[in-house]
Formats: structure tokens, sequence, C-alpha cells
């Protein structure tokens, strides 16, 4: 609790606040009253200034020379960041490997159009699951023989992209079920 007659302390900091404003005011147009009495308006003073200023605008060679090395600094920092901006390499978002095994799957399986229950289980009797199962089993069988070959070939990869690989050459292999002849 404040002693007894001090007043409350936020009024005190104000009432100081707005006296160090008023304050401050005063002084400044003190400053500009004295400005004014001590300004110049000769015409002639000010027209003799005027002549030395035009006079100075002569350029020496060690002016053009900071111009110029000046310049070529902000050149080579704009290079700078041009090849900095441009060594990024930009990949090609590339397909999940997951996603593609998958499509490709249901890419060999046989369509089936059937309404009614009793067409729908006369058409799946005729259909065989076997080839899509042989080319799982292929695949599997094709990825354990020759992912350590391309690890070899295509090095500091990552799994998914080996995998990629191995699914893109067995595409083409004559291990693929889908490629043999029946």
């Amino acid at each position: 609790m404040p002693q007894w007659g001090a007043g409350n302390s936020r009024a005190i900091e104000a009432r100081m606040r707005k006296k160090m404003e008023k304050d401050r005011k005063q002084k400044e147009l003190e400053e500009k009253r004295l400005d004014e009495y001590w300004k110049d308006d000769d015409k002639k003073a000010q027209a003799k200034i005027q002549r030395k200023k035009a006079t100075n605008t002569k350029i020496t060679q060690a002016q053009i020379l900071q111009r110029l090395i000046e310049e070529k600094k902000k050149e080579m920092k704009d290079e700078k960041k041009k090849t900095e901006n441009t060594n990024v390499h930009e990949m090609e978002l590339e397909d999940n490997i997951n996603h593609i095994i998958r499509d490709e799957m249901n890419n060999y399986d046989e369509c089936i159009n059937a309404t009614g229950i009793d067409n729908i289980i006369n058409s799946l009797g005729n259909v065989s699951f076997e080839k899509t199962k042989k080319v799982k089993a292929a695949y599997k069988k094709y990825e354990e023989e020759n992912l350590p070959l391309v690890k070899e070939e295509y090095k500091n990869l990552k799994l998914s992209q080996y995998k990629q690989i191995l699914w893109k050459k067995f595409k083409k292999s004559a291990d693929n079920p889908m490629n043999q002849k029946d």
C-alpha cells in the first residue's frame, strides 16, 4: 500500500509525461525562432553558394574507378545468386511403386460383366486367378535375383527407386508370365 498522501502512482506518471511533452514542444519552438533569427536572407550570398555547388560536379578518375568497382561487385553478386538458383536439380515426381504394381496387377485381371448372382457365379468360375498369382510370384523371384545387380548398376538410390527400375525391367522380361505365350 502506498503511504498516506502519496497519491496515485499512475496519475503522477501521466502528469510527468505531459509536463515533459510540453517542455519538449516549447524547446522546439525556441529552436525554430532562433533559426529564423539567424537565417541569412542575403540573395547574393545564396547565389554564391549555388554557384559553388554547380561547379563542384566534376568527377575524378578515382571516383570513376570506385563506381566501376561497385558495379562489378553487384554484377558478381547477381551472377552468384543466379547460379545458386540454377544448381538445384529438379527431379520429376515419380509415381509410388506400390500403386504402379497394384494398377498393373489389376490390368492383368480379366474383366467380368454380369448381372444377377447366378450370372456372376458362373462367370467367376471361368476366370483364372492363377495368372495374377503367377505374376506376383514371378516378380518376387525376379526381384530377389536382380535386386543386387540393380544396386551395383545404380548406386545411391532409395529402395523404392530400385524397385521401380526392377518393375520396368520385369514388364519387358521373359520371366513375366504375361509376356509368355500360352
